[in-house]
């Protein structure tokens, strides 16, 4: 019995410094990607392509993944910038970090196909807007599908703009229809991790204790 309770308590144990190393898992931010192609807009030097989200007081983000593809006659590299947002419903405003430099135009021409970026950037505790920037390099263009419209509010705003720093234009005369497609994960709080590995432990400690004495019975 004795060597069953001691099992008990060492397996509480070991699941619980498991949980510890876990990696973090992403919290969605903003998900588009799930829904229909509507069509695409392509990027070129001369014309970005913004995004917005919001960072619902993450502090972190995790990754980023577009829906970006070849519509044929796409190539080149291009750079992912996040940018601050001029205000809500606003376009972008001033750059903050760059996520990917010449990271490659994808060459498949599937139109679904999901472009992932795994980034570490810190942003701002409080809940604000942001925008992934779309800018490819002299030369090169990448076309990155959007959604249909979506009249009712189901999804987070997102705003859409297309341009240049300082030279922006709403598509389609309002930016919130046709978001652009992707996927935007952030760290969990601390908090957030501390709940899961407590649970877990206490979990596994009740099982234990329930198993030592069916034994004893």
């Amino acid at each position: 019995m004795k060597r069953l309770e001691r099992f008990s308590g060492v397996a509480v144990i070991s699941v619980g410094l498991l949980l510890l190393q876990l990696p973090a898992q992403g919290e969605v931010l903003l998900n588009t990607l799930d829904q229909d192609l509507w069509d695409s807009d392509t990027a070129s030097s001369s014309a970005w392509i913004a995004q917005s989200f919001n960072s619902g007081g993450f502090t972190e983000l995790s990754k980023v993944t577009l829906n970006l593809y070849n519509a044929g006659s796409d190539g080149g590299v291009f750079d992912l910038d996040l940018y601050s947002s001029s205000g809500t419903g606003g376009p972008p405003g001033s750059f903050v970090e760059r996520l990917g430099s010449s990271l490659s135009v994808p060459t498949t021409t599937d139109s679904e196909n999901r472009f992932y970026v795994p980034v570490s950037v810190v942003l701002s505790s409080a809940p604000l807007d942001y925008y992934i920037v779309l800018k490819p390099k002299s030369g090169s263009s990448v076309s990155w599908g959007y959604m249909g419209k979506d009249p009712t509010g189901e999804y987070p705003a997102s705003y859409s703009f297309g341009g240049q720093e300082g030279n922006w234009t709403a598509f389609d005369e309002d930016p919130e229809l046709y978001p652009h497609r992707m996927l935007i994960e952030a760290v969990p709080e601390p908090s957030t991790w501390a709940g899961i590995i407590f649970l877990g432990v206490l979990g596994i400690g009740q099982l234990g204790r329930k198993l030592f004495h069916f034994a004893r019975n």
